[in-house]
């Protein structure tokens, strides 16, 4: 094609992941296979996410299937069963097109793999400093060069030997046969077997990373905790004069010696690897209650959901980045907690 389309990883692994669409130079192009170099291999790491906490324990990936150190959950000590384990490769090299399935775009829009998400794999432990918001005690928690992870958990079967990659949600075991070309167009070796195996993709990287602990009134609850993040992003943009697609953030679970219970905390972080110094402003006591004080107005100044407020929209909560959670995001959740921040 002759063309080299750039983008970074993060956001590479779902718009140009395998069976994702791409309009370029006139042409609907569709992305098939995950790049290789020859004599090199990928990075590929076994993951779990705990059931009980919702954190993300990760492993490097180790070719003895049965072989695994994923046993327990990092963050609560909940007991894993290797059936849990799934396995995520790092498309470091990029991907390649469907030389065979190059169409002018119609009115239709070009398909893309959505399902990625972020997680938090730092643990470093840094000391937290006690702040307060309003009437609220909040620990924070700033780590410079952190670790997150970026993850498209569509099923990709792939093949080892040239990249080529199917993208089937119905297929549920971890090995299928396809016969297939190589990006050359010739048959794939492959053994002779033309045996696909299921992976998700991944990518990890460091930046900076800011954590937010609310100890009372505390987040308990995984829905109303998502909500309440992503009307604090919006706070910190406005009330920072920062770009939507400059930071981001996830939940991670920890124990609250207070209430004696298990709470999320909000984790923010810089998009751009290695940090911008963006999420470093949070470090300052008055900078958190104006952000709580902008997010509020925020969430009250729309009208989705009508009187019971029990929905989202562009306006406040949803975004082009968390289409995974639209369905849960609710404006009364946000609105009830940053109240709660300021009662007396």
């Amino acid at each position: 094609l002759g063309l080299q389309l750039q983008r970074d990883l993060q956001m590479a692994i779902s718009e140009y992941a395998p069976g994702s669409q791409i309009v370029a130079n006139g042409n609907l192009i569709t992305s098939r296979y995950i790049r290789k170099i020859p004599s090199m291999s990928w990075k590929m790491y076994d993951y779990i996410n705990c059931n009980a906490c919702k954190t993300i324990n990760i492993e490097p990936h180790t070719a003895e299937e049965e072989y695994s150190k994923l046993t327990n959950c990092r963050q609560c000590g909940n007991i894993f069963s290797v059936s849990k384990r799934k396995i995520f490769l790092v498309p470091a090299f990029g991907f390649e097109a469907d030389g065979d399935k190059i169409e002018k775009p119609g009115l239709i829009k070009p398909e893309k793999t959505y399902r990625s998400d972020t997680a938090y794999v730092g643990n470093k432990t840094n000391i937290p400093v006690l702040l307060r918001i309003g009437s609220a005690d909040v620990e924070l928690i700033i780590s410079n060069s952190d670790e997150m992870v970026v993850l498209n958990e569509s099923n990709f079967f792939v093949c080892e030997y040239c990249g080529f990659t199917d993208l089937d949600e119905k297929y549920s075991l971890r090995y299928k046969k396809m016969a297939h070309k190589t990006p050359t167009g010739y048959k794939c070796k492959n053994n002779g077997q033309n045996q696909l195996k299921k992976f998700h993709l991944g990518y990890r990287f460091e930046t900076d990373v800011v954590q937010l602990r609310f100890l009372n009134p505390d987040l308990t609850d995984w829905d109303s905790s998502i909500s309440v993040l992503y009307a604090v992003l919006k706070g910190i943009c406005m009330y920072l004069n920062i770009e939507q697609n400059d930071i981001s953030g996830c939940l991670q679970y920890f124990f609250n010696t207070g209430t004696k219970r298990a709470n999320f905390a909000l984790v923010l972080y810089d998009k751009t690897p290695g940090g911008a110094g963006h999420v470093r402003q949070l470090n300052n006591q008055d900078v958190l209650e104006g952000i709580a004080k902008e997010a509020l107005q925020s969430m009250e100044s729309c009208s989705c959901g009508g009187e019971s407020k029990d929905s989202s929209c562009y306006s406040c909560l949803r975004s082009y980045y968390n289409q995974k959670h639209h369905d849960i995001l609710k404006r009364n959740y946000a609105i009830d907690f940053l109240t709660g921040l300021f009662a007396k």
